[in-house]
C-alpha cells in the first residue's frame, strides 16, 4: 500500500511566573552624612534586569555607583538634602515588570554649631534664669550642661532661680550618638548682689590738725556688685569738714 507521510509538530511552551514585588534592603541600620550607603533590590523569580529611579529619574553622577548586575546602588559621601530620595527599584523580564514601594533615606547628621539662647548676661538674685541649647541634628542631639565644670542638667533647656552661687561659666555640649559628633559652647552669667553702702554716714578721724569730724553731706550712691566681679565708676563722695572749737 501507499505510505503516509508523517509529520511531527512540537509546541514549545515557556511558563514564566509573575515577578514578586521587590523590596529595598540597606547595608546599614543608619545612613550617616559623609559616609557611604548601599541599597539592594531584593526579589525572586526569573529576573532579567534591575533598574533604579531616584526622584523618578534614572540615577546619574559621580557619587552614585551601580553594581555590574545593577542590583545594588551605592551612594558615596551622603548629604542630608541631596540623598533623601525617594528611591525605587524595578525588576523585569520579557513578560513581567514590577516595582518596589518608594524608599526615603533618613540621613543622620550633626549636631551643627551649638548656640546658647538666653534673655540676658546679668541677673539680680531671685530672677528666673532660663538657658536653652540649640543645635541642628538628626536625630535630635543629646545635651549636657556644666556650671563651672560641674554637671547640672541633661536637658536642652533648664531654669534656675538666681543666687550668687549661680554666677560663672555655663557650658553646653550637644552630641549625636549616630554620627559620633559633638559641639560645645559656653556662656558667662553674672549675678548681681544687693546694693551696699560705700561708707557709713559719718566717720571720725584726724585728717588734718584741728579737724576732728568728717560728715557726709548726703548718702553715697549704692553701686551694684557681683559675685566675682566688681563694677567700678562710682560717684566720689562729697564731704563737709567741720572744725571744732
Amino acid at each position: 500500500g501507499k505510505k503516509k507521510n508523517q509529520h511531527s509538530h512540537f509546541l514549545s511552551i515557556l511558563c514564566t511566573a509573575p515577578l514578586s514585588k521587590p523590596t529595598i534592603l540597606t547595608s546599614n541600620n543608619t545612613a550617616v552624612e559623609t559616609k557611604d550607603f548601599s541599597l539592594t533590590c531584593n526579589a525572586t523569580g526569573q529576573i532579567h534586569a534591575y533598574k533604579w529611579f531616584i526622584n523618578g529619574v534614572a540615577p546619574a553622577g559621580l557619587r552614585i555607583q551601580l553594581s555590574p548586575d545593577r542590583r545594588t546602588l551605592t551612594l558615596r559621601s551622603l548629604t542630608r538634602s541631596y540623598n533623601k530620595g525617594p528611591y525605587v527599584c524595578e525588576i523585569e523580564n520579557p513578560f513581567y515588570r514590577n516595582r518596589s514601594d518608594p524608599f526615603t533615606l533618613d540621613v543622620a547628621y550633626g549636631p551643627d554649631i551649638a548656640t546658647i539662647v538666653h534673655s540676658a548676661d546679668e541677673y539680680p538674685p531671685g530672677a528666673n534664669i532660663t538657658l536653652s541649647c540649640v543645635a541642628d541634628s538628626n536625630p535630635a542631639a543629646q545635651f549636657t550642661w556644666l556650671h563651672n565644670g560641674q554637671p547640672v542638667s541633661n536637658s536642652a533647656t533648664f531654669s534656675i532661680i538666681a543666687s550668687l552661687s549661680d554666677a560663672g561659666t555655663y557650658t553646653c555640649t550637644a552630641s549625636n550618638s549616630f554620627t559620633g559628633l559633638t559641639r560645645t559652647t559656653t556662656k558667662n552669667i553674672i549675678i548681681y548682689g544687693e546694693y551696699l553702702d560705700w561708707a557709713p554716714n559719718s566717720v571720725w578721724g584726724s585728717l588734718f590738725p584741728g579737724m576732728t569730724e568728717i560728715d557726709k553731706s548726703d548718702s553715697l550712691p549704692r553701686p551694684p556688685w557681683s559675685h566675682g566681679t566688681v563694677h567700678c565708676g562710682r560717684k566720689s563722695p562729697e564731704l563737709r569738714i567741720i572744725k571744732l572749737g
